[in-house]
């Protein structure tokens, strides 16, 4: 089917310039059992498999099949603080970079192991 002389698609989706991936400038629920709205650019409910690598911003977060072996960088280059309420963990050692600051709430707390 054809409208002005090109394929006619109806789809809340956005064919990508590759021609090959599809896109949505929109916040995406996969699962939804409900009249839901999601909250977050891609939410799911349910179960989630990887079967491959989960990166954040570009890197691993761990380097084996299973997730034995759990990574993070070992520089801190950003302001952060830990919720009250929160416990939090990394890898050490660790360097702050300069002028970088960690608030650790009351009622929060940091391990580096």
């Amino acid at each position: 089917m054809f409208q002005n002389n090109s394929e006619f698609v109806t789809s809340r989706w956005t064919e990508a310039p590759n021609s090959n991936d599809i896109y949505r400038a929109s916040k995406v629920g996969i699962g939804f059992t409900s009249a839901k709205n999601p909250e977050e650019a891609l939410e799911v409910e349910g179960n989630i498999e990887v079967s491959g690598t989960l990166e954040a911003n570009g890197d691993a977060q761990w380097l084996d099949t299973y997730g034995i072996f759990k990574a993070n960088r070992n520089t801190i280059d950003e302001d952060i603080t830990i919720p009250q309420s929160t416990n939090c963990m990394t890898a050490g050692p660790v360097t702050i970079n300069n002028n970088r600051t960690i608030v650790i709430s009351d009622g929060a707390s940091w391990s580096i192991v």
